[in-house]
Protein backbone atom coordinates (compact mmCIF):
# COMPACT_ATOMS: atom_id res chain seq x y z
CA UNK A 1 0.00 0.00 0.00
CA UNK A 2 1.50 3.02 -0.96
CA UNK A 3 1.62 6.49 0.98
CA UNK A 4 0.23 9.54 -0.42
CA UNK A 5 1.41 13.00 1.83
CA UNK A 6 -1.51 15.67 1.96
CA UNK A 7 -0.31 19.62 2.16
CA UNK A 8 -2.30 22.38 2.39
CA UNK A 9 -1.61 25.72 1.14
CA UNK A 10 -3.33 28.98 0.54
CA UNK A 11 -2.90 31.18 -2.27
CA UNK A 12 -2.03 30.48 -5.97
CA UNK A 13 1.57 30.94 -6.85
CA UNK A 14 4.04 28.47 -7.03
CA UNK A 15 4.66 25.66 -9.42
CA UNK A 16 2.09 22.84 -7.49
CA UNK A 17 -0.60 26.08 -8.89
CA UNK A 18 -0.20 24.79 -12.58
CA UNK A 19 -0.05 21.19 -11.24
CA UNK A 20 -2.92 21.50 -9.86
CA UNK A 21 -5.02 23.60 -13.16
CA UNK A 22 -3.06 20.32 -15.50
CA UNK A 23 -4.73 17.72 -13.30
CA UNK A 24 -8.33 19.70 -13.21
CA UNK A 25 -7.79 20.27 -16.61
CA UNK A 26 -7.53 16.82 -17.56
CA UNK A 27 -10.24 15.00 -15.07
CA UNK A 28 -13.03 17.63 -16.06
CA UNK A 29 -12.69 18.97 -19.30
CA UNK A 30 -11.10 16.12 -21.41
CA UNK A 31 -12.42 13.14 -18.90
CA UNK A 32 -15.74 14.56 -17.98
CA UNK A 33 -16.47 17.29 -20.82
CA UNK A 34 -16.99 20.27 -18.62
CA UNK A 35 -17.20 22.92 -21.47
CA UNK A 36 -17.44 25.98 -19.13
CA UNK A 37 -13.93 24.79 -18.16
CA UNK A 38 -12.71 24.59 -21.73
CA UNK A 39 -10.85 27.96 -21.95
CA UNK A 40 -7.27 28.35 -23.30
CA UNK A 41 -6.05 29.22 -19.86
CA UNK A 42 -7.25 26.42 -18.16
CA UNK A 43 -4.33 23.75 -18.59
CA UNK A 44 -2.59 26.71 -15.92
CA UNK A 45 -0.21 27.86 -18.19
CA UNK A 46 -1.13 31.25 -18.49
CA UNK A 47 -2.73 33.54 -15.69
CA UNK A 48 -4.50 32.41 -12.56
CA UNK A 49 -7.97 32.50 -11.78
CA UNK A 50 -7.55 35.65 -9.27
CA UNK A 51 -10.32 34.05 -6.83
CA UNK A 52 -7.69 31.45 -6.07
CA UNK A 53 -5.11 33.99 -4.77
CA UNK A 54 -7.51 34.01 -1.28
CA UNK A 55 -8.37 30.47 -1.53
CA UNK A 56 -7.37 27.54 0.29
CA UNK A 57 -6.19 24.23 -1.15
CA UNK A 58 -5.46 20.73 0.19
CA UNK A 59 -2.75 18.80 -2.13
CA UNK A 60 -2.34 14.79 -2.15
CA UNK A 61 1.07 13.82 -3.47
CA UNK A 62 2.36 10.35 -4.53
CA UNK A 63 5.61 8.99 -3.44
CA UNK A 64 7.31 10.28 -6.13
CA UNK A 65 5.81 13.46 -5.55
CA UNK A 66 3.31 14.16 -8.45
CA UNK A 67 0.07 15.49 -7.32
CA UNK A 68 -2.59 13.02 -8.14
CA UNK A 69 -5.23 14.52 -6.20
CA UNK A 70 -6.60 18.46 -4.70
CA UNK A 71 -9.39 19.58 -3.35
CA UNK A 72 -10.08 23.92 -3.32
CA UNK A 73 -12.05 25.63 -0.59
CA UNK A 74 -12.97 29.13 -0.84
CA UNK A 75 -15.43 31.38 1.41
CA UNK A 76 -18.75 32.64 -0.14
CA UNK A 77 -18.20 36.39 0.82
CA UNK A 78 -15.48 35.81 -1.60
CA UNK A 79 -17.60 33.73 -4.68
CA UNK A 80 -19.80 31.49 -4.65
CA UNK A 81 -19.94 28.98 -7.70
CA UNK A 82 -23.07 27.17 -8.38
CA UNK A 83 -25.18 29.82 -5.80
CA UNK A 84 -28.15 29.27 -7.58
CA UNK A 85 -28.35 25.83 -6.67
CA UNK A 86 -28.31 26.57 -2.79
CA UNK A 87 -31.18 29.53 -3.26
CA UNK A 88 -33.62 27.68 -1.38
CA UNK A 89 -31.62 27.28 1.76
CA UNK A 90 -30.29 30.45 1.93
CA UNK A 91 -33.40 31.65 2.56
CA UNK A 92 -33.30 29.52 5.54
CA UNK A 93 -32.17 31.26 8.92
CA UNK A 94 -30.46 28.12 10.17
CA UNK A 95 -28.17 28.71 6.75
CA UNK A 96 -28.41 32.68 6.34
CA UNK A 97 -26.92 32.67 10.00
CA UNK A 98 -24.39 30.87 8.96
CA UNK A 99 -23.26 32.46 5.60
CA UNK A 100 -21.06 35.03 6.34
CA UNK A 101 -18.34 31.96 7.72
CA UNK A 102 -19.28 29.47 4.90
CA UNK A 103 -17.12 27.62 2.53
CA UNK A 104 -17.84 26.41 -0.74
CA UNK A 105 -15.83 23.52 -1.87
CA UNK A 106 -14.91 22.09 -5.29
CA UNK A 107 -12.62 20.92 -8.03
CA UNK A 108 -12.39 17.69 -5.98
CA UNK A 109 -10.42 16.03 -8.24
CA UNK A 110 -7.99 12.83 -7.93
CA UNK A 111 -6.11 11.51 -10.94
CA UNK A 112 -8.01 8.15 -12.82
CA UNK A 113 -4.90 5.92 -11.88
CA UNK A 114 -5.45 6.97 -8.06
CA UNK A 115 -9.34 6.66 -8.10
CA UNK A 116 -10.66 4.10 -5.33
CA UNK A 117 -7.07 2.91 -4.39
CA UNK A 118 -6.70 2.28 -0.69
CA UNK A 119 -3.58 4.26 0.49
CA UNK A 120 -1.96 5.37 3.52
CA UNK A 121 -1.60 9.15 4.66
CA UNK A 122 1.56 10.31 5.67
CA UNK A 123 0.85 10.20 9.29
CA UNK A 124 -2.21 9.07 9.50
CA UNK A 125 -4.94 6.30 8.41
CA UNK A 126 -5.58 4.12 5.42
CA UNK A 127 -8.43 5.20 2.91
CA UNK A 128 -8.64 6.53 -0.67
CA UNK A 129 -6.67 10.01 -1.71
CA UNK A 130 -10.41 11.40 -1.94
CA UNK A 131 -11.17 10.44 1.59
CA UNK A 132 -7.74 11.95 2.66
CA UNK A 133 -8.24 14.92 0.74
CA UNK A 134 -12.03 15.45 2.15
CA UNK A 135 -10.85 14.89 6.05
CA UNK A 136 -7.64 17.36 5.60
CA UNK A 137 -9.84 19.85 4.42
CA UNK A 138 -12.85 19.33 6.86
CA UNK A 139 -10.49 19.52 9.68
CA UNK A 140 -8.69 22.59 8.27
CA UNK A 141 -11.84 25.08 7.50
CA UNK A 142 -12.64 24.27 11.33
CA UNK A 143 -9.14 24.80 12.63
CA UNK A 144 -9.13 28.48 10.30
CA UNK A 145 -12.57 29.44 11.52
CA UNK A 146 -15.36 28.08 9.30
CA UNK A 147 -18.48 27.07 10.60
CA UNK A 148 -19.92 25.15 7.39
CA UNK A 149 -19.16 24.07 3.88
CA UNK A 150 -21.46 23.68 1.12
CA UNK A 151 -20.61 21.41 -1.81
CA UNK A 152 -22.06 20.26 -5.36
CA UNK A 153 -21.37 16.17 -5.72
CA UNK A 154 -22.03 14.90 -9.70
CA UNK A 155 -21.80 11.30 -9.19
CA UNK A 156 -22.72 8.92 -6.43
CA UNK A 157 -19.21 8.12 -5.72
CA UNK A 158 -18.29 11.45 -4.89
CA UNK A 159 -21.37 12.18 -2.78
CA UNK A 160 -20.70 8.55 -0.95
CA UNK A 161 -17.17 10.13 -0.52
CA UNK A 162 -18.21 13.54 1.13
CA UNK A 163 -20.84 11.83 3.30
CA UNK A 164 -18.22 9.77 5.10
CA UNK A 165 -16.14 13.00 5.39
CA UNK A 166 -19.56 14.23 7.78
CA UNK A 167 -21.55 15.78 4.76
CA UNK A 168 -25.28 15.18 4.37
CA UNK A 169 -26.75 15.24 1.47
CA UNK A 170 -29.48 18.15 1.25
CA UNK A 171 -30.95 17.90 -1.91
CA UNK A 172 -31.65 14.83 -4.59
CA UNK A 173 -29.45 14.97 -7.63
CA UNK A 174 -30.87 16.57 -10.39
CA UNK A 175 -30.06 17.76 -14.00
CA UNK A 176 -29.45 20.82 -14.43
CA UNK A 177 -28.36 23.01 -17.46
CA UNK A 178 -24.50 23.04 -15.98
CA UNK A 179 -23.60 19.89 -17.02
CA UNK A 180 -25.71 17.54 -19.71
CA UNK A 181 -24.34 13.94 -18.50
CA UNK A 182 -24.15 14.70 -14.85
CA UNK A 183 -26.88 15.33 -12.00
CA UNK A 184 -26.15 17.60 -9.42
CA UNK A 185 -26.51 17.00 -5.71
CA UNK A 186 -25.85 19.33 -2.91
CA UNK A 187 -24.03 18.45 0.27
CA UNK A 188 -23.47 20.47 3.74
CA UNK A 189 -21.82 20.03 6.60
CA UNK A 190 -21.77 22.09 10.13
CA UNK A 191 -18.20 22.74 11.36
CA UNK A 192 -19.53 23.80 14.76
CA UNK A 193 -22.27 22.23 17.70
CA UNK A 194 -22.97 24.87 19.46
CA UNK A 195 -25.53 27.82 18.92
CA UNK A 196 -26.04 28.30 15.42
CA UNK A 197 -24.06 25.57 14.10
CA UNK A 198 -26.29 22.97 15.96
CA UNK A 199 -29.61 24.53 14.53
CA UNK A 200 -27.52 24.28 10.76
CA UNK A 201 -26.07 20.59 12.25
CA UNK A 202 -29.87 19.85 12.91
CA UNK A 203 -31.43 21.14 9.68
CA UNK A 204 -28.95 19.78 7.30
CA UNK A 205 -29.73 16.01 9.34
CA UNK A 206 -33.29 16.66 8.78
CA UNK A 207 -32.83 17.38 4.50
CA UNK A 208 -30.49 14.08 4.49
CA UNK A 209 -33.49 12.39 6.58
CA UNK A 210 -36.13 13.60 3.65
CA UNK A 211 -34.00 13.24 1.38
CA UNK A 212 -32.79 9.87 1.10
CA UNK A 213 -36.20 8.59 2.93
CA UNK A 214 -34.23 5.05 3.61
CA UNK A 215 -33.09 4.87 0.02
CA UNK A 216 -29.33 4.79 -0.75
CA UNK A 217 -27.81 7.66 -2.82
CA UNK A 218 -26.63 5.57 -5.36
CA UNK A 219 -30.29 4.49 -6.08
CA UNK A 220 -30.98 8.10 -5.98
CA UNK A 221 -28.31 9.05 -8.80
CA UNK A 222 -29.82 6.40 -10.67
CA UNK A 223 -32.93 7.38 -10.35
CA UNK A 224 -32.00 11.12 -11.59
CA UNK A 225 -30.04 9.29 -14.82
CA UNK A 226 -33.33 7.50 -16.01
CA UNK A 227 -35.41 10.52 -15.66
CA UNK A 228 -33.24 12.30 -18.09
CA UNK A 229 -32.90 9.92 -20.63
CA UNK A 230 -36.27 7.97 -19.96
Amino acid sequence: METIRIEAVTGASGTWYNHYRCLRYRVFVVEQRWAGLAGAGEPGLTSPDPVDEHARFWLAWSPGWTLVGAVRVRTVSDVFPHEELFRHHLRRPEVASERPRMGTLNSLVVDAGWRRRNCLRHGGGSGTVAGHLLSAAVAGCRTAGLRAIVATAQTSISARALMRAGFRVIDPPVHTSLHPLFPMCNVGVSLSADGDGRALHDYFDRRERDVLAGRSIASLFSRAQLAATG
